[in-house]
């Protein structure tokens, strides 16, 4: 049966295969699980938070679900709960997120998830090293002054 996207337990930190590395870092901190029918829970993927500056509040987010799981909510839902701890707990002033220019689906999932574009990051002409990519970022809400 579906999982459903309403957990997220952490876990020892995994490295992602090449063929599902984004931009940058590979390495993922909080794995995303998700309930079955049956009350067991099965990863489905991985959303890791990588602080990029202590000083200045930043952080870096990854997200990659399972081919299996893509179009039902999963990785958007764990980006906001991700999202959510980093601002509200962690008190980070903005996150970033790379994507690969060729893939649409995780541009989407940022954009439902709030972030906004900041700009293109072209790759290495040769292709080797890393491919073309988007910049993304997302700003802590300023707090209600009323």
């Amino acid at each position: 049966s579906a999982p459903r996207a309403s957990a997220l337990a952490t876990s020892a930190p995994v490295r992602m295969p090449p063929e599902m590395m984004s931009c940058t870092s590979p390495s993922m901190s909080i794995s995303s699980r998700a309930s079955t029918a049956s009350g067991r829970a099965a990863s489905v993927g991985s959303v890791g938070l990588t602080i990029t500056s202590s000083e200045r509040g930043t952080a870096e987010l990854g997200v990659v679900i399972g081919r299996a799981h893509w179009g039902q909510g999963i990785g958007t839902a764990a980006a906001r709960r991700v999202i959510g701890y980093a601002f509200d707990t962690l008190g980070l002033a903005e996150i970033r997120a790379e994507v690969l220019q060729r893939n649409p689906a995780s541009v989407r999932l940022l954009e439902k998830a709030g972030f906004r574009l900041l700009r293109a990051v072209p790759g290495d002409p040769a292709g080797v090293e890393a491919e073309d990519c988007f910049l993304y970022a997302i700003l802590r809400p300023l707090a209600d002054t009323a």
